[in-house]
């Protein structure tokens, strides 16, 4: 009870912490004045202040900077190339940022479509989307391993959303593979367990910027909120946002289909030397239902 509590009381200061930052943030915005370009540094840190989740405010303050920096010649304004560059990534930033909003908007407020497919189908399916992330998982020379299935659990069925089930698996490997160390190995389990489709990701996890490894437990209910990141780097290569909105698209696209997911460290001891290595599980469960003879027949 006392560790529950412990933990309680440090997921509530992280909480407030993160409104602290907000409001700092904030009262720094109204602050800005004239445009004065003090070193060249000044572009790349906008172009990864966007990245970090800080991209409204970024562009915000380049839109300033255009405002006090550019010269009127006749029908034009004249302004600097770089800010020029800067207000294209930007923009694309917004615009693919925008989508992802929309993309959970849509998910929240309306009901996925779905349609029932058998377990053996699905594990078929999932075995071609992880052929289809070959690029993402080469970046740092990952390997994806995936269990075999079971065909005695052929006979039972699940109704999902393909679109939206298949872009949360892509975010979970996706994240499996930025937050691994190069060259190791990602497992996929995947199996069939009273009444539910269990899939779990294991990875082994590079160390966060306090020298830990793997997810704190405070930090284990934290990460699926919106905007909240664990990690604060860049991850240019994944052409993805780093905004913290990728788990949290998972977490309401798991709950629309009636699911549980949770995210762990576990202790691994398969290693031949003896020293156990800590990994980072991310398990989610979706009920199932058992297939009718007129299915069986058709499947």
């Amino acid at each position: 009870m006392k560790r529950t509590e412990l933990i309680a009381k440090k997921e509530q200061q992280l909480r407030l912490e993160g409104q602290l930052e907000w409001i700092q943030w904030k009262e720094k915005m109204t602050s800005v004045g004239k445009f004065k370009r003090e070193n060249q540094n000044l572009f790349e840190s906008l172009k990864h202040s966007f990245c970090q989740g800080a991209g409204i405010g970024s562009l915000v303050s380049i839109l300033k900077m255009v405002r006090d920096s550019s010269q009127v010649e006749g029908n034009f304004y004249k302004i600097e190339s770089e800010l020029m560059e800067l207000i294209q990534i930007n923009a694309d930033m917004a615009e693919k940022s925008l989508n992802k909003f929309i993309e959970i908007d849509a998910l929240i407020s309306n009901e996925p479509r779905l349609e029932s497919i058998n377990l053996h189908s699905l594990y078929e399916e999932i075995k071609s989307w992880i052929e289809e992330l070959n690029p993402i998982v080469k970046i740092k020379n990952h390997e994806l391993l995936i269990s075999d299935f079971n065909l005695n659990h052929s006979h039972h069925r699940i109704s999902i959303s393909k679109t939206c089930f298949k872009k949360s698996f892509v975010e979970i490997i996706t994240n499996a593979c930025k937050f691994s160390i190069p060259n190791s190995t990602i497992t996929i389990i995947i199996k069939f367990e009273n009444d539910w489709f269990k899939c779990a990701v294991y990875n082994e996890p590079t160390q966060n910027f306090d020298g830990t490894t793997g997810i704190p437990i405070e930090y284990e209910n934290l990460i699926f909120e919106p905007f909240y990141r664990l990690s604060k780097s860049v991850y240019e290569d994944y052409g993805t946002l780093d905004y913290g909105l990728g788990l949290s698209y998972v977490d309401n696209c798991i709950k629309k289909h009636s699911g549980k997911m949770s995210i762990f460290n576990v202790n691994d001891h398969l290693d031949w030397d003896g020293k156990p290595k800590t990994k980072v599980a991310f398990q989610m469960a979706l009920p199932t239902e058992k297939e009718t003879a007129n299915e069986s027949f058709s499947g």
